[in-house]
């Protein structure tokens, strides 16, 4: 539910810049809420503030104060929030924050993970280890996340197959089509547009306006007949 609300806010161009456990809340039945968006910026072209969040959940390339970066920092920041939850600890407890922006800069340091079965499932740590990539263009984007989240090899260990296919709730064509505008997969957004539903638009509230954003010169024809 996380990584389907961090699609949303990127569909809406719209990057956290703090996300972390502080910052999600659950309501009566116990479903996540992203909260706190007093550090909040957009993806536009041209220079962002630096050194903006929190440091143990920050992406390298803000830890250096890079005025340019994009909106994989919250991709960074949910490996490290995932990796909460795998390990029930609170990243780089034993370094001072000075000692680990050193480390995580110069280092490439990453909180401790393990590669075997005895400390998560194997396609979850594979998952958080490329999204705290040092590259942000080899990281994947929240639809991709979200994808691999439904497979079985990403579930904790534990997990309740039958309530979790009865509690998800599926992709919204409106990240699916930001995503495939992100990279540039025309054939894709094709394909996507052409499935348009008076349906999907109900329940996805933001459908409608994205493809409005996105394409503001699309053939009048198909216009009158996505509105």
């Amino acid at each position: 539910r996380v990584s389907q609300a961090m699609e949303q806010l990127h569909a809406a161009r719209i990057i956290h810049r703090d996300l972390k456990s502080a910052n999600i809340l659950l309501d009566d039945d116990d479903m996540p809420r992203v909260c706190d968006f007093g550090l909040v910026g957009f993806k536009k072209r041209g220079t962002k503030t630096g050194f903006v969040g929190t440091a143990q959940w920050m992406a390298p390339e803000i830890l250096r104060s890079s005025p340019f970066y994009d909106e994989k920092v919250d991709v960074y920041s949910f490996a490290v929030l995932l990796w909460e939850m795998l390990t029930q600890k609170q990243p780089y407890m034993n370094m001072t924050q000075d000692q680990m922006v050193l480390a995580i800069i110069e280092k490439g340091l990453r909180p401790e993970i393990g590669n075997g079965p005895e400390f998560g499932p194997p396609g979850l740590i594979s998952l958080i280890k490329k999204c705290w990539s040092e590259k942000p263009s080899d990281r994947p984007s929240f639809p991709q996340i979200s994808t691999a989240l439904f497979l079985p090899e990403c579930h904790f260990i534990g997990t309740d197959e039958e309530e979790f296919k009865r509690l998800s709730t599926k992709q919204l064509l409106s990240s699916m089509i930001i995503h495939a505008y992100d990279t540039c997969n025309w054939q894709r957004l094709d394909e996507l547009l052409d499935s348009v539903t008076p349906e999907q638009s109900n329940e996805d509230p933001e459908l409608i306006n994205t493809i409005i954003a996105l394409f503001p010169n699309l053939n009048d024809d198909r216009k009158l007949k996505i509105l």
